[in-house]
């Protein structure tokens, strides 16, 4: 210990339930999670290039007579912020470096922090720890030395052929040197060439960062370190770079549709206007006359919905209240009106109902298709409609365009509804919001898929103080959560249909205090936003 000024510090009680809670782990663990630590720390100090060509280590010295066993890198180091939060403040380390107490009665961790004051750290496990500037003249130029007083019963770690074998045993795969002291007074390297070939972590990073979400959750059963990549900091940097970055070439001569919501007080109508936007900032505007899909009711430009707000191949899909759907091009200005499904011949006391939530585009058949769920309304003596009737019960349909024709779905799952207008297709698959789930459907195989929604939005609370939209973004489903009475933006991406784990919160938007609700994603990772004062904004 240094004769320096030392200060005590009390252990969080997350920090101080994992020491005494944890006896009951092999006594080995402390080795490999020891060991491992001093690996983070040769890698970070990798990443940040603080290192120049100077050959990196860990050392082991174990001491008989003192009955010590230390553990030395020459990685990053920490400052005296990070002893205290890391080693006593800290519940994100878990059982790690906590697992010393498991086989010492009294720990000591000397640091320096990249050629800056040394601190040395000291805890008998109890309430306290201490945390003191080392002035001792026994300085390490960086690097940690973590120095272990072993209990009675464990003086076994001290012996060299138990060090070697867990080693072997838990570092077989290294791309440093771990070097022991050994009674001959000289350091050996103990981990064989041949197998030094652990892949660093600036290399890891910078090829799982070009991948897939869903790849690199997949691949964390290769090796530890990778199950937790999306909790580090460093590869999280390289992968949102690459995740907006790529797929660009994807939203190529993209333009918007915004459609604009009028109502006339004095009519009583409500009328839509859609315009074109275009341009690197959508500068341009073009308005366009929407097909008139009701001559017989003379209600044109009335409630029209675009399914899913985007086309497929330049298709849109349109729809009204009346049930009645077209697939239009409005380029060339091509209107397919689909015909009325068999459904909706039903007995003059029951009223069909349909409602529309998937449009998209079948690979394997070259189709286009349209899902849609139906009710049967009933009329009852108070003008009221009633969709609890005995006669018909609800069902799926979907139309091909192939074929001209409907078919109803055999579906033996409860398929939740989307009580909002987000509608997403993405490689052959449509996507809603239903509930607290995301609503798949394979348009290929005809079937259907619930995702539980990320953890962090309270599924009984989505609809009344939340704000949630369902975006595709960078060629990815998305959510974007807002808590509707704070300013921050929460944006989460899925990595596997079905896998409620592979939810990812990618950005954390803060503040934006002028925002009303999000709408939409753009081309090049744009998100569109409604302002308080009516206007667009990204």
């Amino acid at each position: 210990m240094g004769d320096g000024e030392s200060e005590t510090f009390e252990f969080k009680v997350e920090s101080l339930s994992v020491i005494n809670n944890n006896f009951h782990l092999n006594k080995e663990t402390f080795f490999h999670e020891l060991i491992n630590n001093a690996f983070k720390a040769l890698d970070k100090i990798r990443y940040e290039r603080q290192t120049e060509l100077e050959a990196q280590f860990i050392r082991l010295v174990p001491h008989k007579v003192n009955k010590t066993l230390s553990i030395i890198d020459n990685g990053i180091g920490m400052t005296k912020t990070d002893l205290v939060h890391n080693l006593g403040r800290s519940s994100q380390l878990g059982v790690g470096f906590y697992s010393a107490f498991l086989v010492a009665n009294k720990v000591m961790v000397t640091t320096n922090h990249n050629h800056h004051d040394q601190y040395t750290w000291e805890s008998q496990g109890g309430a306290s720890f201490i945390v003191t500037k080392d002035s001792s003249g026994q300085q390490l130029r960086k690097g940690t030395k973590t120095t272990l007083f072993l209990k009675e019963d464990q003086l076994e770690y001290l012996e060299e052929t138990r060090i070697k074998d867990l080693v072997k045993k838990h570092f077989q795969f290294t791309s440093y040197p771990i070097y022991l002291w050994t009674e001959k007074e000289k350091f050996v390297d103990i981990v064989s060439e041949q197998f030094r070939n652990r892949i660093p972590d600036d290399l890891t990073f910078s090829i799982m960062g070009k991948l897939p979400l869903k790849s690199i959750k997949r691949f964390g059963c290769v090796c530890k370190s990778w199950v937790s990549l999306l909790e580090n900091p460093n590869f999280m940097t390289i992968f949102r770079n690459n995740f907006l970055s790529n797929h660009r070439s994807y939203y190529d001569d993209t333009v918007l549709l915004l459609c604009q919501s009028l109502n006339t007080n004095i009519t009583e109508t409500h009328h839509e206007n859609l315009f074109l936007l275009s341009g690197e900032k959508f500068q341009n505007r073009v308005k366009l006359d929407w097909p008139n899909l009701f001559q017989e009711q003379n209600l044109a430009n009335s409630h029209i919905d675009i399914l899913g707000h985007a086309s497929i191949n330049g298709i849109l899909c349109v729809n009204n209240r009346y049930s009645t759907i077209g697939l239009w091009n409005p380029t060339t200005e091509e209107l397919k009106i689909i015909p009325p499904s068999p459904n909706k011949f039903v007995p003059s006391n029951l009223v069909y109902s349909a409602d529309p939530c998937g449009f998209g585009y079948d690979r394997d058949t070259d189709d286009y298709k349209v899902i849609s769920h139906v009710q049967f309304l009933l009329f009852d003596d108070n003008d009221n409609w009633n969709r609890e009737n005995e006669h018909r019960n609800p069902l799926w349909e979907i139309y091909s365009l192939r074929s001209n024709s409907w078919k109803n779905l055999e579906i033996d799952v409860d398929v939740p509804l989307s009580d909002r207008v987000d509608y997403l297709y993405l490689d052959g698959m449509c996507h809603w919001q239903g509930g607290d789930y995301l609503v798949s459907f394979d348009l290929s195989n005809e079937v259907f898929f619930t995702t539980p929604i990320p953890l962090e939005i309270p599924s009984d609370r989505i609809r009344y103080e939340y704000d949630v939209t369902l975006v595709l973004l960078n060629v990815s489903v998305a959510l974007i959560s807002h808590f509707m009475y704070c300013s921050t933006f929460n944006i989460s991406i899925l990595g596997e249909v079905g896998v409620k784990e592979s939810w990812t919160k990618l950005f954390i938007v803060e503040p934006l205090p002028y925002i009303l609700h999000s709408i939409g994603a753009g081309k090049k990772g744009d998100i569109f936003f409604r302002s308080k004062d009516d206007e667009l904004v990204r």
